[in-house]
């Protein structure tokens, strides 16, 4: 596996982990209008026509203003599951570099066994090896020791199973809703345990940022 190659799948990983923090930030959003939208409708459904300090003549007011929070209610799930669609999309990304990693490393296989036999193979791809890195960018060119195959595509697994996990919990949080029973508290705890994202690893993205880093010789930028 080449330095230009592990580059490019580690640039596409964090790109598409880019998208989904970016997706994250706007579900959020979006969990945050719904809990005042629901506060509020909830308040709507039990408020006495006098609590309005409005008289006969406005009777449809609290009516109306219901009508209008229903839909507001309606719209963001309506966004909120567009938005699951999104992760569901970044995820698969995601999931097709892991998985054209693991096509690299089977090429990998079949040019070590031709190249050192099936008992060298093995250990040929487990181990760092020396690659060229800089040349023809108008810089000097490095050698740098990359990570063994092997070890590349377990970095990408490992997160891939984390973004698969969270996913899951994502979809499983909004089948969970239900509005017309729910109460404030319990709402909130469903925004909050999607706002925590337990299953993604900020550790194991920096660890792909730091290879890009240094196989592209360009300082790593601000964690996102």
């Amino acid at each position: 596996m080449d330095a230009a190659y592990l580059a490019d799948a580690f640039g596409q990983a964090l790109g598409h982990s880019r998208k989904w923090a970016a997706e994250q930030q706007r579900s959020e959003s979006l969990f945050a209008a719904l809990l005042d939208f629901h506060s509020r409708l909830r308040q709507l459904k039990i408020v006495e026509l006098a609590a309005f300090g409005i008289g006969s003549d406005l009777e449809d007011v609290p009516s109306l203003l219901r009508a209008r929070h229903v839909r507001g209610v309606e719209n963001l799930m309506s966004a909120l599951r567009t938005s699951s669609i999104r992760f569901q999309e970044h995820h698969a990304a995601f999931a097709e570099v892991h998985a054209s990693m693991w096509e690299r490393h089977d090429s990998a296989v079949a040019a070590a066994v031709d190249s050192h036999g099936p008992s060298l193979s093995t250990t040929f791809l487990a181990e760092p090896t020396w690659n060229i890195v800089g040349a023809g960018r108008g810089l000097d060119a490095q050698r740098i020791l990359l990570p063994p195959v092997a070890e590349c595509i377990e970095w990408l697994a490992e997160l891939d199973r984390q973004y698969a996990a969270e996913l899951l919990l994502k979809l499983e949080l909004l089948d969970s809703i239900e509005l017309g029973s729910m109460s404030a508290d319990s709402l909130h705890g469903v925004a909050q345990l999607w706002s925590l994202q337990p299953h993604i690893s900020l550790p194991a993205l920096e660890r792909l940022r730091v290879v890009v880093a240094s196989l592209t010789l360009d300082p790593p930028g601000p964690m996102t």
